[in-house]
Order: structure tokens, then sequence, then C-alpha cells
């Protein structure tokens, strides 16, 4: 049986809780669909989780151009 308190926590305020703890923070944009089809893609090609490859084209996007 769940513990009962006085003041619950809703869900948004526990993921907000983990996140912060995780040291993530969550970002959302649209994007053109040939885009999300051309990174779906690379994720099936290399394995990778589509995340990853968005962060590891943005660190060598910011390489070039230091």
């Amino acid at each position: 049986m769940p513990k009962v308190i006085a003041n619950p926590k809703s869900r948004n305020q526990i993921q907000k809780e983990s996140d912060a703890r995780r040291g993530v923070k969550s970002i959302g944009f649209k994007v053109p669909i040939e885009f999300a089809e051309l990174l779906d893609g690379l994720a099936k090609q290399s394995g990778k989780t589509k995340n990853i490859i968005i962060m590891e084209a943005v660190a060598l996007w910011q390489d070039a151009h230091a």
C-alpha cells in the first residue's frame, strides 16, 4: 500500500527533481520531416541514440567554429 503524506508531489515535480539530480534538461523543438527522417536513419545506421548524434554534431560544429 502506498505511503500517505500530507503534501504529495506531482509527477511533474518528481520528474523535475530527478532531472536536476542527473544534470539533464529537456529541450524540445520542431524540425522539418526530412531532417527527422535523416536523424532516424543515422540513429539506426550507427546504433547511437538521436540525442547522442545531435550532441556530437553540435560539438563538431563548435570545434570547427572556435
